[in-house]
């Protein structure tokens, strides 16, 4: 696997001209913005009700580099958990990953 570099970048401009900087330049890049990531917990109406798992709520943008349209954008709200569950952090790796395999899959119901 080719050696990765992390970066923060702010406008989709400096990701654009960070992307063409790639010794093979991308013709189209996937944008994904993590709005919320964790564990939750619900109490519900008696203490012996609860309900919790994992909440991922991603933004995620297509960009065509060559005419910088955007033709497909949404954002997905995926969870994982139910009733008198709880969840730590241990998780989360592989419940980005299932998220992030979900907003890939056709026929996505979105936000």
């Amino acid at each position: 696997m080719p050696e990765e570099k992390i970066e923060r970048v702010s406008s989709r401009q400096e990701l654009q001209a960070l992307a063409s900087l790639a010794s093979a330049p991308p013709d189209r890049l996937l944008v994904v913005i993590v709005r919320e990531l964790g564990p939750v917990i619900k109490f519900l109406s008696s203490p012996a009700m609860l309900e919790g798992g994992t909440e991922v709520v991603l933004e995620l943008t297509a960009v065509n580099l060559q005419t910088a349209a955007s033709p497909a954008s949404f954002r997905i709200h995926w969870q994982n958990g139910g009733p008198l569950v709880i969840k730590g952090v241990k998780t989360l790796p592989d419940d980005m990953s299932a998220a992030l395999g979900a907003a890939m899959s056709p026929g996505l119901r979105t936000e």
